[in-house]
This record gives C-alpha cells, structure tokens and sequence, in this order.
C-alpha cells in the first residue's frame, strides 16, 4: 500500500522497462509485468499491469471465486478476450501494441511454456527470454521484490487485482533460506506477482539496477 501512488503511463513513454509475462493455460488470468527501473537516484521502480481473462462464463468465475472480476473489467483493469479460453492472439497483439509505446527490452514467461505466441512475439523482434519457476532462478528477485516494498520503493499506483494478488501469495524456503512464490499452495491467482518477479529478476541483470550481483562464468 505504501506503493500505490498513481503511475503516469504517459511519463513513462520510451522508458527501457522489462517485462514478465504470466500466461494462463486454458481459461483463467494472465498477466503481464512492465517494470521501469529508476533513472534518477532517489526515484521508485514503476511498475505497469495488464491482465486479461476470458469473457465467457464471466458471472460464474465470480460466484466461484468470490472475486469482483466484473467491476474490475468495468474499471479498465482487466481486459476481457472473447470465448472461454485464453486468447494468445490477442494477447500477443496487446503486447506489440505496447512495445511501440514502451522501450521493452526483454520479456521473461516461464520456460514451461514455449508455444507460438512465443516464437511469434520473437519474430515480430521482440526479445523473449524463458525464466524457471525454481529456487535458482526465482530467490533473487523474489528477495529484491521484498527490499523494495520494505524501502517503499516500488511505485504501483495501488493496482487492485495487483494488491489481490499479493494478498494470495504464499512463499516456499528451500534448506537455505531462499524464498519463491508457491503457485501450488496458493489458494487463490498469484498471477502478478510471478511476473513482477520474473521481470524484476530480468532487469537486476541489467548495469547497476538492483543488488550486486555476482556473475558465475562457466
């Protein structure tokens, strides 16, 4: 909460930002992550959200869920696609749409996932990095994730289906003390928060961003 100054779009135009892309399977959220490292010292990490969800059987997914998908569909916050699947193509379109607005570098999706979208978006020069859901390369950006909220600054605009998000998020702690988000055990979407994670993790590699990192060359 302590995030959720509004975030101008417009302010952020030709901005390098990286993004994290959450895909659903067949018929539930996905969201996509644009992260906005500082280039001011001083100055939050923005974060932009889109999430889409199939329109079809809209009213029983919140009599299920108990969740105001309606409203927030209403609100602009979730994009609705026709059918009651995932619709890749129009994800796919969105995500070009927003290149030309944004300078992204990378999108990170989980590796679990490589399907046509993917070598579409690449074809279309976009640069499409897969990115484990494992403890290697999930601990760093989940722990930065967590630095940022508690030094306030990550910058938000208080995104609702975000916060719920957040609100849902259960970790898993490997022997070492190294944290993840834990899909599994998560009752409820963590949609966001993976690929805010997986954003944020693909941007700590870039210049100074983020923590020092060591770099193993093998």
């Amino acid at each position: 909460d302590a995030g959720k100054d509004t975030v101008d779009p417009e302010e952020l135009r030709n901005r390098p930002c990286w993004g994290g892309l959450d895909l659903a399977r067949i018929h539930d959220l996905s969201a996509l992550a644009l992260v906005f490292p500082p280039q001011e010292e001083g100055e939050a990490w923005k974060v932009l959200m889109r999430y889409w969800l199939p329109q079809e059987d809209m009213g029983e997914r919140v009599r299920r869920d108990r969740v105001p998908y309606d409203q927030w569909v209403q609100q602009g916050l979730i994009t609705t696609t026709e059918g009651n699947a995932t619709d890749f193509r129009f994800i796919e379109a969105e995500i070009i749409r927003l290149a030309g607005l944004y300078k992204i570098r990378e999108v990170a999706f989980d590796r679990m996932f490589a399907d046509e979208m993917v070598q579409r978006l690449g074809e279309e020069g976009m640069v499409m990095v897969p990115f484990g859901q494992g403890f290697y390369s999930m601990a760093a950006p989940t722990n930065e994730l967590g630095r940022l909220l508690l030094a306030q600054q990550l910058q938000h605009g208080g995104h609702p289906v975000l916060r719920w998000n957040a609100a849902n998020v259960t970790v898993q702690t490997d022997p070492a003390g190294n944290l993840k988000p834990d899909k599994r055990r998560s009752t409820e979407r963590i949609d966001g928060i993976v690929a805010l994670i997986m954003a944020i993790g693909r941007a700590m590699l870039q210049g100074d961003v983020g923590e020092p990192r060591i770099r193993v060359i093998e």
